[in-house]
């Protein structure tokens, strides 16, 4: 029998590990093959991926298959989560198995899109923020991503700010340039860097005599792409 765990970065925001067991749960009822779902984090939050295996264990799973909550192949998708993988097998017994991450393709595009086609005006333009990398190849990622975005809901360019990475500052110029802006958070729960590019809202406003809105963080509307993630990665197991 096999577990789904979905494994998350981890946040200090106080919202943000409860989103992530929402979407564990959500993505269970689109992969009812796996025994049991659960959701763990690198850091910050409980419980850790150890944690998580051995909880699988203990309600009869002898594997697990891990699906990082990551859009892009940074440093955490390339080294954090593999190691990750390998110390938590190693420790609770449970033979674990990285499935690819989210990442930046049609699936995530489609979730981003109905996001849009909901929340966001159509006058405003529509801008993409995300976490940001060192990694020049992983923001290039998002700028397609936003890309597919824009030719499945025909809003014309979508926009990308990255909130490590300019920031406040970028998105003020958005404002500055379109008069009106909606952010999509590219960001799978509540995090603290996001909190600032929305508590700068008023200021931005002030500044620019423009207007911006926000959806909320993308949490279950992901679960289709986690619960595909596992059956694939499933499929592919011996």
């Amino acid at each position: 029998m096999t577990a789904l765990i979905v494994l998350s970065h981890g946040s200090r925001h106080p919202r943000a590990a409860g989103l992530i067991e929402q979407l564990a749960r959500a993505a269970h009822g689109g992969a009812p093959e796996a025994l049991i779902a659960c959701a763990a984090h690198l850091e910050f939050n409980d419980p850790n991926l150890e944690r998580c295996a051995a909880q699988a264990r203990e309600a009869g799973a002898r594997r697990g298959i891990v699906v990082p909550l990551l859009f892009t192949d940074g440093y955490h998708s390339r080294v954090d989560v593999p190691r990750a993988v390998r110390e938590a097998s190693a420790a609770s017994g449970v033979e674990l198995a990285a499935a690819p991450g989210l990442g930046s393709g049609e699936s995530v595009a489609r979730c981003i899109a109905r996001r849009v086609e909901r929340d966001a005006p159509e006058s405003s333009r529509v801008v993409l923020a995300a976490v940001g990398s060192s990694d020049e190849a992983a923001n290039q990622s998002v700028r397609r991503l936003a890309g597919l975005v824009a030719g499945m809901t025909g809003r014309g360019g979508v926009g990308v700010v990255f909130a490590t990475r300019g920031g406040v500052e970028d998105l003020m110029d958005q404002v500055r340039a379109h008069g009106r802006v909606h952010v999509v958070p590219l960001f799978v729960t509540h995090g603290l860097l996001l909190d600032r590019l929305v508590a700068a809202r008023a200021d931005i406003e002030a500044a620019t005599g423009g207007a911006l809105t926000f959806s909320q963080p993308l949490g279950t509307d992901l679960a289709e792409v986690v619960a595909r993630r596992f059956r694939e990665a499933l499929s592919r197991t011996p």
